[in-house]
């Protein structure tokens, strides 16, 4: 088990028309995006700190690797580091409970794995 506030996690933005959902606009994801992980039964408030790379949805490798990527639309699978205002304990080793949801203001904008501890 390791304790830390900040990851490494590949996340997933859902699509949506017009990247609105419930009738509120969500602007594009970016660096110092404000966001709420939910993992299990925990809500945890935090921020993507860097977006690191694109992913293949296809085969889960990497795209333009030296491509500095500025923002995440919907629809896009990308690798991305998160900070966590408060410390969680997960279990990188056997993979148990690294899956979690992101919301902001109530609405789940995508979900993702966190893979590993960063520092």
């Amino acid at each position: 088990m390791s304790v830390a506030k900040k990851f490494t996690a590949r996340i997933l933005i859902l699509g949506g028309d017009a990247q609105t959902y419930d009738n509120v606009a969500i602007p594009p994801i970016t660096k110092g995006f404000q966001i709420s992980c939910h993992i299990n039964c925990n809500t945890i408030n935090g921020k993507i700190a860097k977006i690191l790379h694109l992913i293949d949805k296809t085969n889960g490798q990497k795209v333009d690797e030296h491509k500095k990527i500025r923002l995440l639309n919907k629809g896009d699978a990308a690798e991305v580091q998160i900070n966590l205002e408060k410390e969680l304990c997960l279990d990188f080793v056997n993979n148990v409970n690294t899956r979690f949801t992101v919301r902001i203001q109530g609405i789940t904008i995508g979900s993702g794995v966190f893979r590993e501890k960063v520092g």
